[in-house]
């Protein structure tokens, strides 16, 4: 077995015949944080209590306010106020993130909840209801209906 990133270049490079001029070029192109290993060559792991395998489930949930414009569109974009974009968005507030929890309820799933702050103002049963549940909170910002920087 390779120890070292370089061992393994090596061999390859012997290999496949190849020169210095390639393994200069490899070196610059590779971050140098941590070695290539093949996933057949990967030791067994197992997460504490015997678990095979992790899952990390983001449920997003954001507010935008109406009139203002950003965030996707799924249909087409109208003048402001963009009412048929802002309607699909606000159905996830008052409907579908009520559906996405009891789902989660019933497969027993924990969930990060990303959400932004102007939630909070909006609709804060549903920012409740994640914290009953035990979700951990993301902050994700204030609002999405401006810029970051703006």
């Amino acid at each position: 077995m390779v120890g070292h990133r370089h061992d393994y270049v090596d061999m390859v490079l012997d290999q496949h015949h190849c020169d210095a001029e390639a393994l200069q070029i490899a070196n610059q192109r590779h971050h140098h944080r941590f070695d290539y290993q093949p996933i057949h060559r990967r030791s067994d792991y197992t997460w504490p209590g015997g678990v095979r395998l992790a899952v990390y489930l983001g449920f997003n949930i954001e507010h935008f306010a109406f009139g203002e414009g950003l965030g996707a569109r799924l249909g087409p974009p109208s003048p402001e106020p963009d009412v048929l974009n802002f309607s699909w968005r606000e159905y996830g507030n008052r409907v579908g993130a009520w559906r996405c929890l009891e789902l989660f309820d019933a497969l027993k799933l924990p969930a990060g909840t990303l959400i932004n702050t102007a939630l909070h103002d909006h609709c804060p049963e549903l920012i409740a209801a994640c914290v009953a549940r035990g979700d951990e909170l993301i902050g994700h910002g204030h609002t999405n209906s401006v810029r970051q920087g703006e």
